[in-house]
């Protein structure tokens, strides 16, 4: 339902704390319709309606009303465990996914533009929500380390000493480089394409051996960063890092609010 007026007066912000001890805040308003006989409507803007107006009021991108429509049924319908969410800008869209989302579910979200996390996080203190919505920063999107094992292959480039494929057994992965057993090929500072298979898509990258440790066997360790990412590349590595991370976050049972170590 839809009702266009005019605003004619503000009430005072109410506040409280919720049976989680969080608190919280609304915003009243009262607005006078233009019909041939006004009526007046007392409505309230919670969550993520006041985020909604606060943003387009400060030209904060956010997604537009079909979208968030479109992104609520999609959450209502799949009922997922856990959500990975690439900016939070002001965590609009967040709180959207929360109010459908299951109870047990936990969304993971990232911010790069370092002045909004901060309004993003009272956002969700606001909402109640800190316990189910982890806010990152931006030092999470190369930092993040996860063991991650697979089996695949390194190709020499261009004027290598080498030639031919090797294989290799990786031990972890990161969104900067990757950390793999390989026979003694290679020495720091030297570069290959290795062959990233855990990815939506498998994806060939560029990388650059940093450290070597050469282990009994004829056998090295080698610790090696990705260069030459172009963006597509490094979203398909982000993800799924993020994703292995997601599934092995601790959630609190709600049952008996200790902490477990399961997987979501």
């Amino acid at each position: 339902m839809e009702i266009t007026g005019k605003i004619i007066a503000v009430l005072p912000v109410q506040g409280g704390t919720s049976k989680n001890g969080n608190e919280w805040k609304k915003q009243e308003y009262v607005l006078e319709t233009h019909d041939q006989y006004p009526k007046k409507v007392c409505f309230q803007i919670f969550g993520a309606d006041r985020i909604e107006q606060e943003a387009l009021a400060a030209r904060v991108p956010i997604i537009r009303r079909e979208t968030a429509a479109l992104l609520k049924t999609l959450v209502a319908a799949k009922a997922p465990r856990a959500i990975l969410e690439i900016g939070t800008a002001v965590g609009y869209s967040a709180l959207l996914m929360a109010r459908v989302m299951p109870a047990d579910c936990r969304i993971t979200t990232i911010e790069k533009y370092e002045k909004r996390i901060p309004i993003a996080r009272e956002n969700f203190r606001l909402a109640g929500e800190e316990e189910r919505i982890a806010l990152l920063d931006k030092s999470y999107w190369r930092n993040l380390r996860v063991p991650i094992r697979f089996a695949s292959f390194i190709y020499p480039l261009p004027g290598a000493q080498w030639q031919g494929r090797r294989a290799i057994s990786s031990i972890d992965l990161s969104c900067g480089g990757v950390a793999f057993y390989c026979a003694p090929t290679l020495q720091v500072g030297d570069c290959c394409e290795i062959v990233i298979p855990v990815t939506v898509q498998p994806v060939i990258l560029k990388c650059q051996i940093l450290r070597r440790n050469d282990l009994s066997g004829e056998r090295c360790l080698y610790a090696a960063k990705f260069i030459e990412m172009c963006h597509a590349e490094e979203t398909f590595v982000r993800e799924a890092v993020f994703r292995v991370q997601l599934r092995s976050r601790p959630r609190k049972d709600s049952a008996n609010e200790n902490t477990k170590g399961e997987q979501v």
